[in-house]
């Protein structure tokens, strides 16, 4: 988890930040910092349910799921 996180964390500061003083696409760049919050907040739920294994899994795949499109896109562009 620390490793999304850490990513997520890059790429808001470093390659977002500079996209948005660009002419890039700013819907495709709010798209990708809202599904970075969505995983910041699926990190935490994880983190919040440990005594709870079937709200960890349904966290678990909904953070997954969301990886995978995010990834996807990303490498679409």
């Amino acid at each position: 988890c620390t490793e999304l996180q850490a990513h997520a964390a890059a790429e808001d500061k470093l390659f977002y930040a500079v996209l948005r003083q660009s002419d890039a696409d700013q819907a495709q760049l709010l798209q990708a910092r809202l599904e970075h919050e969505q995983m910041r907040t699926l990190l935490a739920r994880l983190g919040a349910c440990v005594d709870d294994e079937e709200e960890w899994r349904e966290h678990f795949l909904r953070l997954k799921a969301l990886v995978e499109v995010h990834v996807a896109e990303e490498e679409s562009e």
